[in-house]
């Protein structure tokens, strides 16, 4: 459903403003975590995955590779956070819910994060 990159920079490490008291990432995709589609069995086997699909990932990872890139061209300081809004249809296909952050934005968008 999502993606996120946390790019600290050791010269202003702010790594832990991104979470909440709760230890949850404040710019979460998905908005309930209980819902048992986001963690499924494999048959007869005791492991546990997650759905996703490799173009959406790739997607995501083409996305992040050029603000990767701005980021280490400009030699700025500055921590950045990104997070990545997948595809929309699979989560209403899915019933998963989608945080009110998330809901507000297109799909497969990269936003940068502001604390």
């Amino acid at each position: 459903m999502g993606g996120h990159c946390i790019f600290i920079n050791p010269q202003n490490n702010n790594y832990k403003k991104y979470f909440k008291k709760d230890g949850l990432f404040k710019f979460n995709v998905i908005g309930d975590y209980k819902n048992e589609v986001l963690s499924l069995k494999e048959a007869g086997c005791q492991s546990n995955y997650t759905p996703y699909s490799s173009n959406n990932i790739q997607l995501f990872l083409g996305f992040l590779n050029l603000e990767i890139s701005k980021i280490i061209e400009s030699n700025n300081p500055e921590s950045k956070s990104f997070t990545w809004i997948g595809d929309k249809r699979i989560a209403k296909k899915m019933k998963i819910e989608l945080s009110r952050y998330s809901a507000v934005s297109g799909a497969n968008t990269l936003i940068e994060n502001k604390l």
